[in-house]
């Protein structure tokens, strides 16, 4: 570099020229360096500048998630100063002029010009050094703060740059630096429980590093908690409102067994609360229909209201089963647990007992069977009208002879003569064909005390039947009922008579010196 003046070679570092004095045009200071590069770094908090318009809005929905996380890298710029540790050394020097051989003296007044050039010189020169000192020190600084952004130590960072002032993109790097205090100060109220402080901040800068998703999960345990004690209050379907809503704002599922357990425990109370109050209201069936569907007994006196619905519902049962007649069902209801605490229960028992005894010995009566229906009413005594209905079942004594023959069997080749005794009983016939062990009806014949009955039938083997009394007739179906005697006749131990072609006679229940008639019991259900 050459002075512009008198052409002198100078060094870049000078500023004035050491033989004329002029003055020299600066090279671009570290000042310029370090605003050049933080209009790099510029670019990098663009993004963080945009985010935040509107800082005061405060942000109760849940948060979208950004697409990409985003990354800020911080390059500190590098001061155009060999080392900004030390202290600067200064280029700049007092002209200092060449020694030569003494000169003719000059005058006296330009001998003052020269070292009043050379003061200012000095003074000047120690002006410029203070400014770059001070410049190294911005730098210096700059980098510092830089440095402490790329490691989150955000307050420190912030206060180098509030110092910084103006200085290049200082007033960015704060605002940055500043809402990075803010996030951090958002962590510790997290960590010490204070969740609307956190979330606060979180919702008020959402796009500052993942302030996101701790907004989130702040948001949430401030929902569980208004849900917890919504419950406590009892406002169970307001709580379960902001529970079902849980999976929007939860999306990590931090929550999702606290929110799931109290989630059931509302609805098991609103449920409860339906169930007393059908109660209550006298619609046990509908209560009792919660109660089973439903896990609520761990619930105080859900147990208790249960139970008495449930004898409620049996006793309703039981009067609306009576009322149709389903007297047969509602007597099974009596004699079990859905019978118990009833007031009336003794009395619909007798009721239920005389209803089904009655239709079991009409239903007897239908079928036949005269001596069981007999039973039924006369056990009833003077309910209804179960005494004429006993009467009924008795049956007129046919007169003596055959009351069926079967067609098949018409030959008359055997003719057989039963005599019985004239001891006032009277006696009921069946004869039976065998063959191969297996009973053919051929004959049915009634014959009065001490009169005889004759039937005329093929040659074969037979089986006879014998049933006497002295009692009431009901007809061929039960016979003397139960107050008969049923015999089966043997002969020489065998209950089988083969009936060869001629005439035979059985004297019944008489010993005769030829007779050799013996008898067996026989079951009624099977004669």
């Amino acid at each position: 570099m050459f002075c512009p003046n008198c052409g002198t070679k100078l060094d870049d570092s000078m500023r004035f020229c050491p033989e004329c004095g002029e003055r020299i045009a600066p090279s671009p200071a570290p000042a310029q360096q370090a605003q050049n590069h933080g209009q790099q770094l510029r670019s990098t908090f663009a993004a963080s500048a945009q985010q935040t318009q509107n800082p005061e809005q405060t942000v109760r929905s849940t948060f979208a998630p950004p697409a990409q996380p985003v990354q800020r890298t911080f390059e500190p710029p590098v001061p155009p100063v060999q080392n900004p540790e030390q202290p600067m050394q200064s280029t700049f020097a007092p002209p200092v002029p060449p020694v030569a051989e003494p000169a003719p003296k000059k005058p006296k007044k330009k001998l003052g010009l020269i070292i009043g050039i050379a003061a200012a010189l000095v003074v000047v020169a120690a002006a410029v050094l203070l400014i770059v000192l001070l410049e190294q020190n911005r730098v210096k600084r700059y980098n510092e703060g830089v440095t402490l952004l790329e490691e989150n130590r955000y307050s420190e960072a912030e206060e180098i740059f509030s110092d910084l002032g103006s200085y290049a993109d200082s007033e960015d790097l704060y605002d940055y630096a500043k809402r990075g205090v803010a996030y951090e100060n958002a962590l510790a109220a997290m960590k010490r429980g204070s969740y609307r402080e956190a979330y606060d901040t979180f919702a008020a800068d959402p796009d500052f590093r993942d302030a996101q998703k701790y907004g989130n999960e702040c948001r949430a345990r401030l929902d569980l908690a208004e849900a917890e004690t919504l419950y406590k209050q009892g406002k169970y379907k307001d709580a379960l409102a902001i529970l079902d809503g849980m999976y929007k704002v939860d999306t990590e599922g931090l929550l999702t067994a606290e929110t799931d357990a109290l989630s059931e425990n509302c609805r098991n109370r609103i449920l409860f609360d339906e169930a007393k109050a059908l109660y209550e209201s006298g619609d046990y069936a509908q209560a009792y229909r919660i109660f089973e569907d439903n896990a609520l007994d761990d619930i105080e006196g859900a147990a208790e209201i249960r139970n008495e619905c449930k004898r409620q519902v049996g006793y309703q049962t039981i009067v609306d089963l009576m009322n149709n007649g389903g007297f047969r069902e509602a007597l099974d209801l009596l004699k079990s647990e859905a019978g118990e605490g009833m007031p009336d229960r003794n009395e619909r028992l007798t009721e239920c007992r005389n209803r089904v005894t009655y239709e079991d010995a009409d239903q007897s009566l239908k079928s036949g069977h005269n001596y069981d229906a007999y039973v039924g009413f006369r056990s009833l005594g003077s309910f209804e009208d179960a005494a004429e209905r006993a009467k009924k079942c008795v049956v007129a004594t046919p007169r003596t002879g055959e009351t069926y023959h079967n067609s098949s069997y018409r030959n008359s080749a055997v003719t057989l003569t039963i005599t019985p005794p004239s001891d006032g009983t009277n006696n009921y016939l069946k004869l039976y064909a065998m063959d191969n062990g297996k009973e053919t009806l051929v004959a049915c014949a009634f014959f009065r005390s001490g009169e005889r009955v004759t039937l005329k039938i093929p040659a074969g083997s037979y089986r006879i039947k014998i049933a006497y009394s002295s009692g009431d007739w009901f007809g061929e179906t039960d016979m003397f009922g139960d107050n008969g005697t049923y015999q089966r006749l043997k002969i020489d131990g065998a209950d089988t008579f083969k009936l060869t072609k001629g005439s035979w006679t059985l004297t019944l229940r008489q010993k005769v010196s030829n007779g050799n008639v013996e008898t067996s019991s026989e079951n009624r259900n099977n004669f």
